[in-house]
Formats: C-alpha cells, structure tokens, sequence
C-alpha cells in the first residue's frame, strides 16, 4: 500500500492514466454480463408472469418463445372444464411496427379478455387496466409515450389508460395490452402484406398457446390427454427458450468477457511490472536497510491491490449510471458485483507475480550505483 501511495505522489498522470483505462475495461466486463442476464430477464418476462402455469402449444411445437404454435379458439374450453383446471387463457400476440411524434416504434400486442383480464394479469405502474372492451391501451414505458396519448392503429383509435414498467416480449419489444376485440379489429383492417410481416396470413390470428393454471398435478396428465396439444410447464418454456434463441448470445459475450479478462490481466501486469522496473534503485536501498523479502512483496501486491479495486469501484459506479442508458436492460445482480471483486482481486495477485520476481532479484549492491 505504502509503494502504491508513494507513486501515487511521484507519477500522479500514469497513476491516474492506468486506473481510468482498467475503469473503462472493468465497465465493458460488468456491462458484457449485465447485457447478458438483460437479455435472459427479457426473454423470460412473460413466462415468469405466468407464475407456476402450464403451456399448451401445437401439439409437437415447442411455442409460443421457441418456435411458432397455432391453437383454434376452442381448446381454451376444453382446457377450462378439464378436472383440477381452475383458468385458462389463451395467448394471443401481434408484432406492429408505427410512427409516432416522428418516432418509429414497434410493439408487440397482446390480447386480454375483457373483463376477466389476460393470461398473465400485468399491473400497470402508472395508470389502470382495460375497462373498456374497445378503445384502450395499456403501453410500456419503454415507448414514452405519456398517458391519455390517442393513438391509431390500424385505423383504430385508441386512449392510453395505463403504463407498464419493463414489459417485454420474449424479442426485446414494448408490449402493449388491449382487448381481443381491439386486435381482432386491428388485423382485419391490416393490408394483407403488413400481415405478412408480423407473421400472421389470415385477418384473425390463431392462438399461440393457451395458458392454464392448475390446482393439481394431475391435471397436466388430463390437459395432455387433449388431441392436437402439447404441455409444458413454466420451467420448461424457459429452459427452451434459453437453450435455443440465447445460447450463442450467452457463448458469445462468455468468450468476449474471457478476452476483456485476459486483457486487463496483462495490462495490468504491465504496468504493474514497469512501475516496479522504474523503482529499483529505491527498492534496492530498501533491501540495503534490511527490508524483508515479505515487505517488497507487500509492497508490490498493495500497488496492484490498490489500482484494481480503485478501478473496479469507479467503474461499478459508471455502470449504475451509463447502463440505464442502454436501449436494451442491463442487469446488474449483487453476487456478480461481489464475484467481480475477487476477480479484481486475482487479477491483481497475478498481475503482481512477473514485479514480485523483477523486485526480488534487485541487488542489493545496485543502489550504491552511480
């Protein structure tokens, strides 16, 4: 610590220069995990808002988030009269893409029953629900757009009534709530090709999967038993959800935080390593008094110790403000944040290894070199 400080005094700007390049790599580190667990929270927003329910998809379809399903209206009454079965929703989506205020948005709509509510029963932070079976829209912040808007789509207008807060589809889109009725009525005023592009071919989309809360473990044996379905549970929409469409993403940014890594470790070895290089003749007068071989170790590990953590607590602090600014969430937990200190930790005793050995082998005699 005592080395640290003194060159801290003595070469204040490389000091300083040193840390803010380490800040800068321990922020992409942070921010290359934050994107990833970002990603996951998106992805699997709508399952967790299920809770603990069941998915029936086409049968042999892995949908609604994995691959595409079609269901016809009726199975939701089959699922609902099924013993042990106490609701069942189905879940319906459309991905639109509009201009407002000279913004181009795109939002991913889902439909509710009206009055009972939709099959995953979101809160709105700011505002209300749907009480109208026509004419309002619940949004997601994410959107900024304020409430009591008026919007149109699809020629169909609509009032703003309520705000979500982190409401996203399973591809990173705002989602927005409105009543079967209303998105009935937006697809069959959809021109053919724009219906194309959200993935639906008829003017009324079939649904994706129907959502069904069970009180007892043997009515996913029943719903199992019904022609043309297939069922999952909660747990098993996300894990094929984050096996498929975010497994390279999460390999990815895994190989890019292992080089953004192994980058700071020999950066910092350097550095390390030259700052110990550029005090041998002090570090030689020190051994002339009689220092211990364990005191220049202390003193060399500190210097590291203490550029690192400096580093790495600013560039917490950077991260708590610049990733809220990110379009996409960037999820900060706080056992990532404590496994990132014994990182920064191991990175500095192996950054101190190659100076520990260069202050070792300093003789002696060098400090009464001219």
């Amino acid at each position: 610590m005592r080395l640290a400080l003194a060159e801290l005094r003595a070469h204040l700007g490389r000091f300083l220069g040193t840390v803010a390049g380490l800040v800068l790599l321990f922020t992409v580190v942070l921010g290359m995990g934050g994107i990833y667990r970002g990603m996951v929270a998106d992805a699997t927003f709508l399952i967790d808002s299920a809770g603990d329910a069941l998915w029936l998809t086409e049968e042999g379809r892995r949908g609604p988030f994995a691959e595409a399903s079609r269901l016809p209206d009726a199975i939701v009454e089959r699922a609902r009269v099924t013993p042990g079965v106490t609701d069942a929703v189905g879940f319906r989506t459309l991905t639109y893409q509009f201009r407002h205020q000279g913004r181009e948005l795109r939002v991913t709509f889902l439909s509710e029953r009206f009055p009972e509510g939709g099959p995953l029963r979101l809160a709105p932070a700011q505002g209300r629900g749907l009480q109208r079976a026509r004419g309002e829209i619940v949004l997601d912040q994410a959107l900024r757009i304020p409430l009591g808007a008026r919007l149109t789509f699809a020629d169909e207008p609509f009032e703003v009534v309520g705000l979500l807060k982190g409401g996203v589809s399973s591809g990173g889109d705002p989602i927005a709530l409105l009543s079967e009725a209303d998105l009935e009525r937006i697809l069959q005023t959809l021109p053919a090709a724009d219906r194309g592009v959200s993935g639906v071919t008829e003017a009324w989309s079939p649904l994706a999967a129907v959502v069904v809360h069970a009180a007892t473990p043997q009515a996913r044996e029943q719903l199992a038993r019904i022609p043309g379905v297939s069922v999952w549970s909660a747990g098993e929409q996300r894990t094929l959800l984050l096996e498929g469409a975010i497994d390279k993403a999460r390999r990815q940014i895994g190989l890019f935080r292992a080089l953004l890594v192994l980058v700071s470790t020999v950066l910092l070895s350097l550095v390390v390593f030259a700052m110990t290089s550029a005090k041998s003749r002090e570090l030689a007068l020190v051994k002339l008094l009689g220092a211990r071989h364990r005191t220049l170790i202390a003193w060399v590990v500190g210097q590291a110790i203490t550029m690192t953590l400096a580093a790495y607590g600013l560039a917490v602090a950077l991260g708590f403000r610049v990733f809220p600014l990110f379009p996409r969430r960037v999820v900060l937990s706080t056992q990532e944040l404590w496994a990132g200190v014994l990182l920064a930790l191991l990175l500095s005793l192996i950054a101190s290894a190659a100076a520990v050995r260069r202050a070792l082998a300093i003789p002696a005699a060098e400090a009464l070199g001219g």
